[in-house]
């Protein structure tokens, strides 16, 4: 699955968030959400973002 639209949602239904997605490219937030569903944890466990840091 590719469509990002579809991707997003099940981001949000999956961690009950959005991927702060403002600085990176959409491949790359395809990337992001895909691992983040096979890995079930979200962008910050696995590394992507920090709560500690303003982007």
């Amino acid at each position: 699955m590719n469509n990002i639209e579809e991707l997003r949602e099940l981001y949000r239904e999956k961690f009950n968030d959005n991927l702060p997605n403002m600085t990176i490219s959409e491949d790359y937030e395809i990337e992001i959400i895909k691992r983040c569903l096979k890995e079930e944890k979200d962008a910050y466990e696995l590394g992507y973002f920090d709560l500690n840091y303003i982007y």
